[in-house]
């Protein structure tokens, strides 16, 4: 059996604080540079919009787990692939088809506070609209809905 000396224990030792408090370092200035947008209100419902940028995207994405829906914004590209959009018209109704928020994506990701209740969103790019139904329960998970424009 090999035994390393002292010497080598304390170098092994400070190789594993220097490693390790690089790690931490980068996730402290992950968190200090990845802002997330400011939140914004429409008719007196929180929401979020953006992901434009890896670090804005990844910082609402990391935020969405405090939200109740998140809308996945895309479209077909040119190539044939799926591509972020914004700019798209998100409309939300209750179950009495009362129009209760409105609001345009600043970019692919929406985060959107509704209440427990059950809903319709409406979501509109380049005059294309498209529906979906959706309920929020209390003290649900994140639930992720992705709009897809062909």
């Amino acid at each position: 059996m090999f035994i390393l000396g002292k010497h080598w224990d304390f170098m092994l030792r400070q190789i594993f604080l220097a490693v390790f408090l690089y790690a931490a370092g980068c996730l402290f200035s992950f968190s200090i540079f990845a802002q997330v947008p400011d939140t914004k209100y429409s008719d007196g419902i929180a929401y979020i919009t953006g992901g434009v940028g890896e670090d804005e995207f990844l910082s609402i994405k990391d935020e969405s787990r405090l939200w109740p829906i998140m809308l996945e914004l895309s479209k077909v590209g040119k190539a044939g692939w799926g591509v972020w959009i914004s700019s798209v018209f998100i409309k939300v109704s209750n179950v009495n088809k009362q129009e209760i928020f409105n609001a345009v994506s600043d970019g692919p990701l929406m985060l959107i506070n509704l209440e427990p209740g059950e809903y319709d969103i409406n979501a509109t790019f380049e005059g294309i609209s498209q529906h979906r139904k959706i309920a929020v329960k209390f003290n649900q998970a994140l639930q992720k809905t992705a709009i897809f424009w062909r």
